[in-house]
């Protein structure tokens, strides 16, 4: 557990992510990382929320309810966010589920936001795993590795009648069990190189799915910790996996 680790060791974990098992774990955690990024920088942290429109005759708009997109977001310069489209998939590898960081956030008015939850032109994330040729980079003076991501325009796909405008992006310092599928903490020029896994509360049965897909996701167990949880011992998670029925399966 981390708790229990030495205090050189702990601070391996500081920038380390987090695993959940709901997004609701996940704000306090996000909150947090916000508020130690702008103790740190002073970078000014940027409200926004999706603008929302329909053309059905009671008003209503499904993305509301079936978006996968954060009902209200918050960046900041310096912060570690995910992607949540397909951008260039093949030619640069900037996909759906992409990690980056935030390099810049661009309004239209050059004073910043004329509402206090209005959304940026665009906002520059350096993404260490896409593959951009140096000529087509988006600006000479940074990175070839450097994204403008735009506002995102999408249309209902059941009634075609509502639409919503947000930036596909997510802080990522907290992710479900389930969201972080695919990834692979600790590997070269990850954003990642520390994992922090927040056990479901329950018996060790119903612990093995969730278990097995967090833990799979570090290359090695000196880069996986688990936070602090009533009754977790290191027997409880020797047990995980091993009850009879886990052994039938």
């Amino acid at each position: 557990m981390l708790v229990h680790l030495e205090e050189e060791e702990q601070h391996k974990f500081d920038q380390a992510l987090h695993l959940v098992c709901t997004w609701k774990e996940a704000k306090p955690i996000v909150l947090e990382y916000l508020a130690t990024l702008h103790r740190k920088t002073t970078a000014p942290i940027a409200k926004m929320k999706p603008f929302f429109e329909s053309s059905r005759d009671d008003g209503k708009n499904c993305c509301v309810q079936e978006t996968s997109y954060p009902l209200f977001n918050a960046l900041c310069i310096g912060a570690k966010v995910m992607l949540l489209t397909n951008f260039i998939v093949e030619e640069w590898k900037v996909l759906n589920g992409s990690v980056g960081v935030v390099k810049d956030i661009i309004y239209e008015n050059a004073n910043g936001p004329v509402d206090s939850a209005a959304l940026p032109a665009f906002v520059v994330v350096y993404f260490p795993q896409a593959d951009i040729p140096e000529d087509r980079k988006f600006h000479p003076h940074l990175h070839r590795n450097c994204v403008a991501v735009p506002v995102l325009h999408e249309r209902c796909e059941r009634c075609k009648r509502c639409t919503l405008k947000t930036i596909p992006l997510r802080i990522c310092i907290a992710l479900t069990v389930y969201k972080s599928q695919g990834m692979t903490i600790g590997e070269l020029n990850a954003v990642f190189q520390y994992l922090i896994v927040h056990l479901p509360s329950g018996t060790a049965r119903n612990l093995v799915g969730q278990f097995l897909v967090a833990c799979l996701r570090v290359t090695g167990p000196e880069r996986l910790a688990f936070a602090n949880r009533e009754n977790l011992s290191k027997q409880t998670v020797l047990k995980i996996g091993n009850t009879p029925a886990d052994v039938m399966r």
